[in-house]
């Protein structure tokens, strides 16, 4: 029960989820989707840290920002190896 100054969870559930899927299409199925779904993660993360459920939005943003920092060296290293192949 509320007493009408509490906001509700919903941007941490929302990023904590997000973060989930953006970890699992980012390395296994579609990583431009894990990507966007990592970057929204990141977005209602933020916006759920003054709300009851604040860990789950610490969580979303944690995954976001290690999924975008992931695929960002990923994309990078991708980059490197098919540089060095000789066509």
């Amino acid at each position: 029960m509320t007493n009408g100054t509490e906001r509700p969870g919903g941007y941490g559930i929302t990023a904590l989820v997000l973060g989930i899927v953006g970890v699992a299409l980012g390395w296994w199925i579609v990583p431009f989707l894990g990507f966007i779904s990592s970057i929204l993660a990141v977005v209602f993360g933020a916006l759920g840290m003054k709300s009851r459920t604040r860990g789950m939005a610490i969580a979303g943003l944690v995954l976001g920002i290690v999924t975008i920092v992931l695929s960002i060296v990923g994309v990078l290293l991708w980059g490197a190896m098919m540089s060095e192949l000789p066509y």
